[in-house]
């Protein structure tokens, strides 16, 4: 009964967001990207931060942070300053995610982290850092890996220091790839960006439910 009221209650939300954003004008917007980089550009100060609450939150709760640093460049010219928000954002969120996992919600993270991102604790005694750097530059800043660490013995200084070390090159990777697509995507039809949206949208899905299969077989396991 409380599952069937829930979804019900989640259905109703995003029903009246998309009713929102209809009555607001957000849809025009979003079918307009040169409005978007324009409105983000006209906001300034607040348009970063606005980016970099909304990464922080979404990255925080499973969202990939790939999906934010790809746009960064094309949103935040020029690309250094685009290269330091996506660091910023990639790096707090993946902290944020620590901290969610080890002192607020521990049981529920850890249900939800696959074996092959669980650490032992001889491995983290002993190689803590480099365990970190390495899974780094492997996977790069994924939910799983920020929640296996925080449910784990590693300390947060280590954690920062090797998501940092070992993040690093994937902040410019990610950053100056999707700005490079993205100014390639501006000058296509709107079809093109369509195509676009559904492949992005049906990868997320993909990952989120391998994800969820993964976590729900390890529970079982």
């Amino acid at each position: 009964m409380r599952s069937n009221l829930l979804k019900i209650a989640v259905f109703l939300v995003c029903v009246s967001l998309v009713v929102y954003a209809y009555m607001s004008g957000t849809v025009e917007l979003i079918k307009d990207p040169e409005r978007i980089q324009a409105a983000v550009r006209e906001a300034g100060a607040l348009g970063a931060i606005a980016y970099l609450v909304v990464f922080v939150i979404l990255a925080s709760a499973g969202v990939p942070a790939v999906v934010f640093m790809i746009p960064a460049k094309w949103l935040f010219p020029p690309w250094p300053l685009a290269v330091a928000l996506a660091a910023l954002g990639g790096m707090i969120s993946a902290i944020f995610s620590f901290v969610l996992a080890r002192y607020l919600f521990r049981d529920f993270f850890e249900k939800r982290i696959p074996d092959r991102f669980r650490r032992s604790p001889e491995e983290l005694e002993q190689r803590a850092l480099r365990s970190v750097i390495v899974s780094r530059l492997i996977f790069f800043i994924i939910p799983p890996i920020n929640w296996a660490y925080g449910v784990s013995s590693i300390s947060l200084r280590t954690y920062t220091l090797g998501t940092f070390i070992g993040g690093f090159p994937g902040f410019f990777f990610y950053t100056l790839a999707g700005g490079a697509f993205f100014e390639w995507l501006g000058r296509m039809p709107v079809w093109v960006w369509a195509i676009a949206a559904a492949l992005a949208l049906g990868i997320f899905i993909f990952v989120k439910r391998r994800q969820k299969a993964a976590a729900v077989s390890s529970t079982r396991a």
